[in-house]
């Protein structure tokens, strides 16, 4: 009788942290990917490219990280991390700023100077 108590204890407890998280392991998810459709954004001396999630499947807003990188210009730009806006399961965008070094972000000059941002998303899909 002891060990179908203990084994009883065990499962509810397992099932109790299973509950506990933010969903099941097997609909934990990532995507990832690059975008570089640069537009003016609403503020001056910014761009802003829109990342569609929906292929995803999450069924909530995800972790999102993203980096920029760019064939000139990207240097001491702001935004790839802190400028995420409007994150939902179905996509989210970001607006990056620079005005330094002769250079004005705009979606043109982005676009010009080569700029991608990667990104990664984590959430759950189930």
């Amino acid at each position: 009788m002891q060990t179908v108590s203990i084994t009883l204890a065990l499962v509810g407890i397992l099932l109790g942290c299973a509950s506990a998280g933010d969903g099941p392991d097997h609909c934990f998810r990532s995507c990832s990917g690059k975008a570089s459709d640069w537009k003016d954004a609403q503020y001056p001396s910014q761009a802003r490219v829109k990342i569609d999630l929906s292929a995803c499947g999450f069924t909530d807003a995800p972790y999102v990280s993203t980096s920029l990188t760019g064939e000139k210009d990207n240097v001491k730009t702001t935004g790839a991390a802190g400028g995420i806006r409007d994150l939902s399961a179905a996509g989210f965008s970001v607006n990056i700023f620079k005005i330094s070094d002769g250079f004005e972000a705009s979606g043109a000059n982005a676009v010009k100077a080569g700029w991608v941002l990667s990104w990664t998303a984590t959430g759950y899909g189930c």
